[in-house]
């Protein structure tokens, strides 16, 4: 169904990633080797034969009356960073580019590039070191860690808990929280060993996230393209589909005389406390025991018809049961996912165990730990990295604790997204953290109760990934139209375009003009619909045009130079 969209929007990307290949800034300032382009084609392309057509001068004379494009906040700081190596940061940049159309501003930074005076004992710490700066002096609000655990860093995190079940668990895994919150004392006893439960800090602390921290897992080019691909269609078609929702349960434990324990109790809890009406009117449930889809008014959840369910245009999907690295839930295996053919993608919230480890294999939950093959994918990796699947994926790279760990979690999550209404998966995602242990939570037959030790663990096996800054769709959204002119020409000028929803102008919707290594320039629409954007060109090259509003899903349009 999308297909065709998807095309052409990356041959747009592509128009205009060569018409602008001449040596300006790259995103936000991110410098590129820049040459000299005098109007009088002494250094310019166009006076060479073999380069195409000669770019007349006036496109390069500057204004008699001095203007300069106004308000151009293309070399403002960020509010996102994508950190990646060098080997994938080329692939990053038309991602960098949509989300900064989408009201984003996003960069790329390559590792190899961060500053010396950052250097830690390690590239973790390094990376951790540039965050806090940029949080502290250049208002960062999200972290997209571009790459897998052998292209960008991680913190593994020591840890260990007893469970009221008589079980223990151990861990030295990813924590990406190390990420998250900057500014706790990650070692304060300077032994070496990071996130040392009370010693360097404790669950108050914890719970005090600066950053809001996702990754996407990348390991090739193609991975980066299917992430855009995927969050393009998530944000541009959802109108008709926003307040879908698909819950699925596993069961959560099998107790003497009482039976089989179905998780679907916890999801009917979280949903019934902030899923808005129209969600409760647009549910499909697929719970694991005939009792829950007895009482909940469920289907039974097979294969099959999970399935069907995935394809059937749900953009969110709440999950509370088992996982494993290869299964997401009891239905939802690594192929499952790759042979998945769901044209739009979700967010995928559960409380799994194992199924987010980007670095490392376990069998079970008990079973020694492994590092990961290139070729061992997570399933959860697969969720966001594969042609299909979603956007995100929210669950843990250890042990989840269900009931007395990451129920609490995806309960506090959704508190965030459809009570609170934080924009942004990230922001939501740390709202659980730091409300997981305070809100209310309950079940009939599970204990429920966290414990210093069940949240600090809780803290460091969550995992989001995804892009942070994307929001979770919380009401079908309206459709927008971009009018814009087809073509502009030389010198300073206004640019005027004219937003409408259902063939009405739409006021206070904010547009994007970007113009790239050029400008970028941001106004919001007036009781007529119309924004516009007073610039001088640098040199002919495509104009993006992005227009984004709450309750509006993206859309984008473009102008192009008016040349002989």
């Amino acid at each position: 169904m999308y297909h065709n969209q998807i095309k052409y929007y990356l041959s747009f990307f592509l128009l205009i990633a060569g018409a602008c290949d001449n040596g300006h800034q790259g995103t936000h300032g991110t410098p590129d080797a820049q040459a000299d382009v005098a109007p009088d084609g002494s250094d310019d392309a166009g006076a060479d034969a073999d380069a195409g057509p000669v770019i007349p001068p006036e496109w390069f004379t500057p204004d008699p009356l001095g203007r300069t494009t106004a308000d151009n906040r293309l070399d403002a700081p960020p509010q996102m960073l994508i950190l990646t190596d060098d080997a994938l940061a080329e692939a990053w940049k038309p991602y960098a580019t949509l989300r900064s159309l989408d009201g984003v501003p996003t960069a790329v930074v390559r590792l190899s590039e961060i500053p010396s005076q950052f250097a830690g004992v390690d590239d973790a710490q390094t990376l951790q070191n540039y965050l806090r700066d940029r949080w502290r002096n250049g208002g960062l609000r999200f972290v997209l860690l571009g790459g897998d655990a052998g292209r960008v860093p991680y913190r593994r995190v020591e840890n260990a808990i007893f469970v009221p079940t008589g079980e223990s668990y151990v861990a030295d895994g990813p924590s990406e929280s190390y990420f998250a919150n900057v500014e706790a004392p990650w070692d304060a006893d300077e032994d070496g060993r990071f996130g040392e439960q009370d010693e360097d800090f404790g669950v108050a602390t914890a719970r005090e996230a600066q950053l809001a921290v996702g990754r996407v897992p990348a390991d090739t080019a193609a991975e980066v393209a299917n992430y855009l691909n995927k969050v393009f269609v998530y944000r541009h078609h959802m109108p008709g589909y926003g307040a879908r929702s698909l819950l699925l349960s596993d069961v959560a434990s099998t107790l003497p005389v009482i039976g089989d324990v179905d998780a679907a109790e916890g999801i009917e809890s979280t949903f019934g406390a902030f899923f808005p009406a129209p969600f409760h009117q647009q549910v499909q449930k697929l719970y694991a025991t005939s009792a829950a889809c007895a009482m909940y008014d469920a289907e039974p959840a097979e294969p099959g018809v999970v399935k069907t369910a995935l394809e059937s245009y749900v953009p969110l999907v709440f999950h509370n049961g088992h996982g494993s690295h290869r299964w997401m839930t009891n239905d939802i295996s690594r192929d499952f996912v790759e042979g998945l053919g769901n044209e739009l993608p979700s967010v995928f919230a559960s409380c799994s165990c194992l199924s987010g480890n980007f670095a490392d294999v376990a069998s079970t939950a008990s079973s020694p730990w492994e590092p990961q093959a290139p070729d061992n994918d997570s399933a959860g990796e697969r969720w966001v990295l594969g042609a299909r699947g979603g956007v995100a994926y929210l669950g843990n790279t250890g042990t989840g604790l269900g009931p007395i760990g990451g129920s609490q979690f995806l309960h506090a999550f959704f508190e965030g997204v459809f009570d609170r209404l934080l924009p942004s998966i990230g922001e939501a995602f740390n709202h659980g953290r730091a409300r997981m242990r305070e809100l209310p939570f309950s079940l009939s037959y599970l204990n429920t109760v966290m414990t210093d030790d069940s949240e600090w663990w809780t803290h460091h096996v969550l995992i989001l990934l995804g892009d942070p800054s994307l929001p979770v769709w919380t009401l079908d959204p309206l459709a927008l139209t971009v009018e814009a002119p087809t073509v502009y020409g030389p010198g300073w000028q206004t640019l005027a375009v004219t937003v409408r929803s259902g063939g009405a102008p739409r006021a206070n919707v904010t547009v994007t003009f970007r113009k790239e290594g050029d400008f970028e320039v941001t106004a919001v629409t007036d009781a007529s619909g119309v924004a516009s954007a007073s610039f001088i060109p640098r040199g002919p090259g495509p104009i993006r045009i992005g227009a984004h509003a709450p309750g509006c899903a993206f859309t984008e349009t473009g102008v192009v130079p008016d040349l002989p």
